[in-house]
């Protein structure tokens, strides 16, 4: 069975909401389940989604994962923003 996993956080992202994400995706394959992960290619510089390439290393190599461009809110836009001054 295929599955179409999308996350707008994940590795090489770090925080909270991208271990959710992580540790689903990872052990899928155990039970015959083949995820395909759609992401953004952008990484948010936020305190609350640091980088951590060590997770990258978590996500194992039979696993897809396609990175594109993602839609950005004002609201996420303004929060950057905020976060970079």
């Amino acid at each position: 069975m295929q599955l179409l996993f999308i996350a707008f956080h994940f590795p090489p992202q770090g925080g909270a909401g991208v271990q959710r994400a992580l540790k689903f995706v990872k052990y899928l394959p155990e039970f015959g389940i083949k995820p395909t992960i759609l992401t953004t290619d952008h990484i948010p510089k936020s305190r609350w989604t640091p980088p951590d390439k060590t997770l990258t290393e978590e996500v194992p190599p039979q696993i897809k994962v396609i990175r594109t461009a993602w839609p950005v809110t004002r609201k996420c836009l303004d929060r950057c923003v905020a976060d970079a001054l």
